[in-house]
């Protein structure tokens, strides 16, 4: 009853078993393609930032320029401050991919070297929602990372950044 593969051959298995190895391997493929999507999806969380900065949303360029240094001021002129989560935190890796399409440890790495060359602002670094709120709300041009949930219930002076 049981055949014996040689070498990797698979002439002798059975059309079922083939089956299950081609939806194996094909739900392996959409799984490794989508699982960034499901473990950083736009809904999770969302950019808040303090009223002061004046602007209600900002565009994908402007994002990653304010992430990376380039951008240091808000239109209002007020200096922009990052409030972000450690590498390794999902909120960390959501605003990585979203500012930059790239790891959060890669986002981290050209935040040092921009801060070094004094580019950017050292960001504050928060551990939970909580602090990412206060430390948004006490620097006029903080922006920072949230659940969605949190930002349901922001302080005055907070609020959901748009990104265009």
């Amino acid at each position: 009853m049981s055949k014996i593969m040689r070498n990797g051959d698979l002439s002798n298995v059975g059309v079922r078993p083939r089956a299950a190895i081609a939806l194996g391997l094909i739900g392996f493929i959409s799984l490794a393609i989508t699982w960034p999507l499901r473990s950083a999806q736009a809904g999770d969380f969302v950019l808040i930032h303090n009223v002061k900065t004046s602007t209600e949303s900002v565009s994908h360029a402007d994002l990653k320029d304010i992430a990376i240094g380039r951008k240091k001021a808000w239109s209002s002129g007020v200096p922009v401050q990052l409030v972000l989560e450690p590498p390794g935190t999902p909120e960390m890796q959501w605003f990585a991919m979203l500012t930059a399409g790239v790891s959060a440890e890669t986002l981290a790495s050209k935040i040092k070297q921009e801060v070094f060359k004094g580019e950017l602002r050292r960001p504050v670094t928060v551990t939970s929602d909580k602090d990412c709120v206060s430390a948004v709300g006490n620097d006029p041009g903080a922006i920072g990372v949230v659940s969605a949930e949190t930002a349901k219930s922001l302080p005055n002076g907070v609020t959901v950044l748009g990104v265009q």
